[in-house]
């Protein structure tokens, strides 16, 4: 089988997305994951295409995408929403400068365009075909622009994973990190989906192994 036939991987679990994982724990794999945004520039790669104004970001994690938004002045008010409520305590910990909530990304509780910009990194592995669209439709209904930064599934991306995160301390770090890229979404099957959802967007790659959604309504 070939690097790009591989096929996506839906049934196993990431261990962020466990109930019962220990607090601090969690804290800890958010920080890494924020360190791992900024030595791959995905925080740059998601700027470079939002409209500056009023930003959503959706499935934020520890919130260092939106607050590194409006540090650089992007972003003139942020908000980020996680479903999970473990997650959002701890994100109010980690982000001083944005607004948080717990909430589920599959009914955003924002009226249609409320905010400029939403955006979503890492987030569309976790989903499966319907659910994307739906995040997809809700997204472009709460925003003008919509911005989604993901992985691409290969088997070489998922190798040169393993050695970079041979290194992390964290085991959900390294657990989840090549788990994703098993779960993750070819730019073929993400240009389907946002043919299903019916909202105009381009997907391009976004460096290697990348993809990046970009939208207007």
């Amino acid at each position: 089988m070939s690097v790009w036939a591989w096929p996506r991987e839906t049934d196993a679990e990431e261990i962020m997305e466990r109930a019962d994982l220990p607090r601090d724990e969690l804290r800890h794999a958010l920080i890494v994951l924020g360190r791992l945004n900024r030595v791959f520039f995905s925080r740059r790669m998601l700027a470079n295409h939002v409209r500056p104004g009023r930003v959503l970001d959706v499935a934020t994690g520890g919130a260092d995408i939106p607050e590194y938004l409006c540090r650089r002045g992007i972003a003139h008010a942020a908000t980020g929403i996680d479903s999970s409520k473990e997650v959002t305590f701890l994100a109010h910990e980690l982000s001083s400068s944005v607004d948080l909530a717990c909430a589920d990304a599959l009914r955003l509780p924002f009226a249609d365009h409320a905010f400029d910009t939403a955006t979503a990194h890492l987030f569309f592995h976790h989903l499966n075909e319907d659910e994307c669209v739906t995040v997809l439709r809700e997204m472009a209904r709460v925003a003008r622009r919509v911005v989604v930064l993901d992985l691409e599934r290969s088997r070489v991306l998922y190798v040169f994973l393993w050695f970079v995160l041979w290194f992390s301390r964290n085991r959900i770090s390294r657990h989840d990190g090549l788990l994703s890229v098993r779960r993750s979404w070819t730019k073929d099957e993400v240009r389907r989906l946002v043919a299903r959802a019916g909202v105009r967007a381009q997907v391009s790659s976004a460096g290697p192994y990348r993809w990046v959604l970009v939208g207007d309504s």
